[in-house]
């Protein structure tokens, strides 16, 4: 409105109208012309001017936002409105749940029965499947998941549990961030690799691969007994990952073997005697009162998971039939997981490949390390570790101690693309914020995420021998939604459909640590609308609908 008066108010007309009377010498035709053009062009170049300022403001104003994404707090939630019955099936993404969890999607158990949702167990590794049905088109217009923007984030194991014990710090919950996909996976960019006890490696085979393990002739740890069980040097369609670092463009960068993560993720209770109450709420332990243990029995029928009862879930003899190698037993330790881009040769997981450096100038070496609970062939990318880690007390009181760094030291090698072998040492992640699992803003966090088609198959999927526990294996996708070939209606497919073609696909969600509801109970298929959220592509064509179980917490 200022330019358009200024232009008016400048124009020759309007100067003969408001100005006095003309000079009894009028300036002739030729320089009034002159003078107007002039005047015009000044003003052209004042509007250019302003436009190319407003432009620079925007993008400086759209690059500050995009910098600070992985930490969205929007002012308003849009409220899910139906799809109309006018748009067409190929414009819906559909979310059909949550999967990488238990091994069925439990009822809606009504709010009002809080030991319901206690009694669902699920494997709480760092991997969470978002299942979801599209055209190859609309899954590449969604760039991100937004997280925990609708409600409280989810837990590391020693979060407070649904009935806390007043006067113990628990576990933060994480904080909302925005997390960018990967492109689209295709059957090349997974790993699959096994070695052999004599031969060379086989490389992108995981029939042979398979056979190999079925006649236990792979190589294994030298550690013995249930660590050589489990620790098997076999890896099936894992995914390789991009870090983070704010923008669409990282995470479609080369994916390249790294550590991703790694820092206390709670501690005194590993290594508790997780039958006694009392034990573990002394070790700082939560303890869900909805449940006893043991004997406790669910609205089902069946036996409460202890899983749901405690949150020192890694109790002694879990770390002993867990596979877990260890220079000790563990007594009142922390758990910190570490977590890489590319899947780790289980072999080579011992303790002394790892060094922990603590605020207070310790060195120390873990008393465990392994890969439970993220043991299932396709996943493979973190271990845990356990030790004194520190304490619960917030970094910079005077009796604080937390973890400073964590550095590969020696053995442990990396799995990518082609078989390809990395050694891992020298890698490490350093704390400089002095972060905390107990202090606010610094829980647990999303690493990656990759998209790729769901496969009907289960290779990969699940453990094997004495870990191929029932009551959280198989858990994928295919199984959950996807008996007889199809998820809600759609057939799953290993390749490309044809242009414009309903797919199944699976986005992966990578995390820094095994998330739960409050450090006690199970993240359940039904909660995606509780928690997650798809980001699209600005003016992107298509619309997202929930179709997916329905939850007593969903929102």
């Amino acid at each position: 409105s200022f330019f358009r008066s200024f232009l008016f108010s400048s124009s020759p007309t309007m100067m003969m109208l408001t100005m006095p009377p003309p000079d009894p010498e009028p300036v002739p035709p030729s320089r009034t012309r002159y003078l107007s053009t002039l005047v015009m062009c000044v003003l052209l170049s004042l509007v250019l001017a302003w436009a190319i300022v407003l432009t620079i403001l925007y993008s400086a104003e759209t690059s500050r936002n995009e910098t600070s994404i992985p930490v969205p707090v929007p002012v308003t939630v849009p409220v899910p409105v139906p799809v109309p019955a006018t748009v067409s099936a190929t414009s819906v993404i559909s979310i059909v749940g949550l999967a990488d969890l238990g091994t069925f999607v439990p009822p809606a158990y009504p709010a009002a029965v809080p030991p319901g949702d206690s009694c669902y167990e699920e494997d709480r590794d760092n991997y969470i499947d978002i299942i979801v049905t599209a055209t190859e088109a609309a899954i590449s217009s969604v760039t991100a998941v937004d997280v925990f923007l609708l409600q409280p984030g989810l837990y590391n194991p020693g979060g407070p549990g649904p009935t806390p014990t007043p006067g113990v710090s628990y576990t933060v919950p994480a904080s909302p961030q925005r997390v960018y996909l990967s492109p689209v996976s295709h059957p090349g960019d997974f790993v699959s690799w096994c070695l052999p006890k004599s031969g060379p490696a086989i490389v992108n085979d995981p029939t042979t691969c398979l056979n190999l393990l079925q006649n236990k002739v792979l190589t294994t740890s030298s550690a013995g007994g249930l660590v050589s069980e489990l620790n098997v040097d076999i890896i099936l369609n894992a995914d390789i990952y991009a870090l983070q670092s704010g923008t669409p463009a990282a995470a479609a960068a080369a994916r390249m073997p790294a550590m991703a993560s790694a820092g206390d993720g709670f501690t005194f209770i590993i290594g508790t005697d997780s039958s006694n109450k009392s034990d573990v709420v002394a070790s700082g332990g939560a303890w869900n009162d909805y449940l006893g243990y043991p004997g406790s029995v669910c609205p089902d029928g069946t036996t409460a998971p202890s899983t749901n009862v405690i949150t020192a879930n890694a109790a002694r003899n879990t770390v002993i039939n867990g596979g877990y190698n260890c220079q000790q037993l563990p007594d009142r330790d922390s758990g910190l997981p570490v977590c890489f881009t590319w899947p780790i040769q289980p072999s080579t997981i011992t303790p002394t490949a790892f060094r922990v450096t603590l605020s207070d100038g310790r060195v120390l070496t873990p008393v465990c390390a392994g890969l439970t609970p993220n043991s299932e062939m396709n996943e493979r990318a973190c271990t845990v570790i356990f030790g004194p880690w520190g304490n619960r007390i917030p970094p910079g009181s005077p009796s604080a101690v937390w973890v400073t760094s964590v550095e590969v030291v020696s053995d442990l090698n990396l799995v990518g693309p082609g078989g390809q072998i990395v050694s891992a040492v020298g890698m490490v992640i350093r704390n400089p914020d002095n972060a905390s699992p107990y202090t606010a803003g610094d829980g647990p966090h999303f690493i990656s995420a990759t998209v790729a088609r769901l496969q009907d198959t289960l290779v990969g999927e699940g453990v094997y021998g004495v870990f191929n526990q029932t009551a959280y294996f198989p858990n994928s996708g295919a199984v959950l939604y996807g008996p007889g070939g199809t998820v809600a209606g759609v057939p799953i497919s290993a390749g490309p459909g044809k242009s414009g073609q309903l797919e199944v696909w699976r986005i992966r969600m990578f995390l820094s640590g095994g998330m739960t509801l409050d450090g006690v109970r199970g993240l359940r298929p039904g909660l995606f609308p509780r928690f997650f959220s798809l980001v699209l592509r600005d003016s992107s064509p298509f619309v997202v609908q929930y179709v997916g179980p329905q939850d007593s917490w969903s929102v």
